[in-house]
């Protein structure tokens, strides 16, 4: 009986199996990078659209309701309004102080060190034509106070508003507390872009560092431009009816019902300020 010679691969097996091997793994490789690269363009695409909806949200949410001061076309300052508060007796003119229910509504109390009022002043109840909002500095809080229906007040001690005015504050007036801020376009020290803000700190007239709330967004940032009550644009932000702001977002974001992303990768959006109907 004849024995089976065992023999080992030649030199030609060991290089078409190389060759196999090699084509393998390079098809293997191609589909794995092919793959990473569609999960970063679909990551992309993901926090682009997410930058979308975040920049439809927080700008036009942060700067409808609130009075624009002072602006230029990459940063703006304006007064928020943070709490709302109902007066619960007639502002004392002598003491300089107004008296507030305790229970507001809002994302925090007032706070002297960085709050201002805005009290609703009905001059005549019968036509709206008179109805107006008056601005006081708030200068101190005092609570424990005890409206005259027994309820539990505040006492806010103002500054800056003439007396003839509060004259017009009635029982029952709206009261917002209102911060200053800061929107602006700017770049980090990796040369990214952001939308940033910042709070003032009236009590020792501080601007603290921007914080960024929106980004990394496109080359190019925010851009602002201001309307006045006739729609065509003005220099003068603290008289603007409506401002058109413009997100530099990435390529590929898409489109929202309530905006418009433009080919050049361009967020454009318009909010109604809060006084806009009385200019």
């Amino acid at each position: 009986m004849s024995g089976v010679r065992n023999r080992g691969f030649t030199l030609v097996e060991l290089l078409v199996a190389f060759v196999l091997w090699a084509v393998v793994g390079t098809a293997a490789v191609s589909v794995l990078v092919a793959g990473q690269r569609g999960y970063r363009r679909h990551q992309e695409l993901a926090q682009a659209n997410a930058t979308v909806r975040a920049a439809a949200t927080i700008l036009t949410g942060e700067l409808r309701g609130s009075d624009l001061l002072r602006g230029d076309r990459t940063s703006v300052t304006y007064r928020a309004p943070r709490n709302l508060y109902v007066t619960c007796d007639k502002p004392d003119l002598d003491r300089s102080t107004v008296l507030l229910r305790a229970d507001f509504l809002g994302y925090r109390p007032l706070d002297p060190d960085v709050d201002s009022l805005l009290l609703f002043a009905d001059g005549d109840p019968a036509t709206r034509d008179d109805d107006r909002w008056i601005h006081a500095d708030l200068r101190e809080i005092s609570p424990g106070s005890s409206c005259p229906d027994g309820a539990r007040g505040v006492t806010a001690r103002l500054a800056g508003a003439a007396r003839r005015s509060l004259e017009a504050v009635g029982v029952g007036a709206p009261v917002r507390g209102a911060a200053v801020w800061e929107m602006k376009g700017y770049r980090d020290s990796r040369g990214e872009w952001w939308v940033g803000m910042r709070r003032y700190h009236k009590a020792d007239g501080r601007w603290p560092v921007i914080q960024p709330v929106l980004g990394p967004i496109a080359s190019g940032g925010l851009v602002l431009m201001y309307r006045g009550p006739g729609g065509l644009p003005t220099d003068a932000p603290d008289r603007a009816a409506t401002v058109d702001l413009a997100v530099a977002v990435p390529r590929g974001a898409a489109r929202s019902p309530h905006s418009a992303v433009t080919g050049e990768g361009w967020l454009n959006l318009r909010v109604t300020l809060r006084n806009a109907l009385s200019r």
